[in-house]
């Protein structure tokens, strides 16, 4: 793994990293196909993105193309090109990521909406439904994120209990 790919990889904290399976590889912060085929400035913008979002400046495709040095409508090609999916949609899972991340740790939806870079609850929940196919109810997190050891089975805890 590249250096860069680390520092992007390691900007995102524990809980956000067990949001990821929720999401998917399309919206997770580690999914660039391959590090090493990411064009240089647009790794300089991917290098940006974690900081910028956990202090609510701004993360528009004008920003971050003066970030890279390219114009806009090239780095959305040379982005999307290098990453696999356009800036917006990345920048949005990485907001979803993020209000799992806090919705797991017992925020509530306006709380978590509103760390994540959400306008409001109403917004996170609309994207949450439209993206997720759930809403953002800590509950259906919880069952989404329960993992049993691979002996664990029902036959196996009625016995045990």
């Amino acid at each position: 793994m590249n250096r860069n790919h680390s520092a992007i990889v390691n900007g995102f904290n524990h809980s956000e990293r067990h949001a990821r399976p929720l999401l998917g590889p399309q919206f997770d912060s580690t999914a660039i196909p391959n590090p090493t085929r990411v064009h240089p400035r647009v790794n300089q913008a991917l290098r940006s993105i974690p900081k910028r979002l956990e202090n609510s400046s701004d993360v528009s495709l004008k920003t971050l193309a003066a970030v890279s040095g390219l114009s806009p409508s090239r780095f959305m090609h040379i982005f999307t090109e290098s990453v696999g999916i356009p800036l917006r949609q990345y920048i949005l899972g990485l907001r979803l990521q993020r209000a799992c991340s806090e919705l797991m740790a017992g925020a509530t939806v306006t709380s978590a909406a509103s760390r994540a870079g959400f306008s409001d609850a109403a917004h996170l929940t609309k994207t949450f439904r439209r993206m997720l196919g759930i809403t953002p109810n800590r509950s259906l997190l919880a069952k989404a994120f329960t993992f049993h050891r691979p002996n664990d089975s029902p036959d196996s805890r009625a016995r045990s209990g």
